[in-house]
């Protein structure tokens, strides 16, 4: 494993509750990576003393991909494309509906 596994293996130690966090990985088997959205939880004994860290990954790859592709589709849309919370709040914005609606937000290109 990496640095940043390592990392969130120590984080994961210092928590009182799970860690949630994002790590490429590169598998042995046959070298290929993977974005993992991992969650990690310190173990300890009955006696509190620290065992271990137990952790779970989900390929969250192709979703990061496709979030990505679509953040690059409405920056450059020429139609106002927003999105919005339940309470009504804007969340993203791109560039054409801030024109629309004469407000300002964060810069597009970082996403929501």
């Amino acid at each position: 494993m990496g640095a940043a596994s390592h990392c969130a293996d120590r984080r994961a130690m210092r928590a009182d509750g799970p860690c949630t966090s994002e790590e490429w990985v590169t598998f042995a088997r046959d070298g290929h990576r993977e974005l993992l959205e991992t969650t990690k939880l310190a173990m300890h004994d009955a006696d509190g003393t620290l065992i271990g860290v137990r952790g779970i990954g989900h390929d969250i790859t192709d979703r990061k991909r496709i979030e990505h592709d679509l953040r690059s589709i409405t920056l450059y849309a020429a139609e106002g494309i927003w999105t919005s919370g339940l309470d009504s709040r804007f969340l993203y914005a791109n560039p054409a509906a801030l024109a629309m609606t004469g407000r300002e937000g964060p810069d597009p290109s970082e996403g929501p």
